[in-house]
């Protein structure tokens, strides 16, 4: 499998995800730039906006963007995101989250040689 710059193997990892584990938000956008003021304190995290759109910090090293990924991707799978919503209250990561977050990973993990005809 050759070697993708970061933002090519996101996008890559994008794809795959919007192919095999769709959401309920379509489409979904990927933005991968600074983040926005209201965020800037928070360079290494990833944000998941309403209607779909995944805000990743073009700071972050490629692995950890990919990680960022899907993090904001089982948010999009479990929870119905308000712009509005706190996102720093207690339940914002639930059990169901995390199983999907685990779903998400091992298949990335088991999948590699397909993740990269996307």
């Amino acid at each position: 499998m050759p070697w993708l710059r970061k933002r090519d193997r996101v996008r890559q990892v994008f794809r795959w995800l919007q192919a095999e584990f769709p959401t309920r938000y379509d489409p979904v956008r990927l933005r991968i730039e600074q983040m926005p003021k209201y965020a800037r304190d928070s360079e290494a995290m990833a944000f998941c906006e309403q209607p779909g759109l995944v805000r990743l910090s073009a700071k972050l090293r490629r692995g950890d963007m990919v990680y960022c990924l899907l993090h904001e991707w089982a948010h999009l799978r479990v929870e119905r995101i308000n712009a509005r919503q706190d996102r720093t209250h207690a339940d914002h990561h639930s059990p169901k989250f995390w199983l999907e977050y685990g779903r998400l990973e091992a298949a990335f993990w088991a999948n590699q040689k397909e993740i990269s005809r996307y």
